[in-house]
């Protein structure tokens, strides 16, 4: 996805074990930059497409 093309996209809708699935994620990345990282789910807008 290009920067400055976020229009077509909002804040995913996810589940329980996908918001875990992030976390788990977040944690590790952050264990091993030693860096705050926050993870953000998008999904198109109209639901239907995918990116690829």
């Amino acid at each position: 996805m290009e920067t400055g093309h976020f229009t077509d996209y909002e804040i995913a809708n996810i589940n329980d074990s996908a918001l875990k699935q992030i976390s788990e994620l977040e944690k590790n990345m952050c264990a091993d930059t030693n860096k705050n990282i926050v993870l953000i789910a998008y999904q198109n807008k109209d639901g239907n497409k995918k990116e690829s």
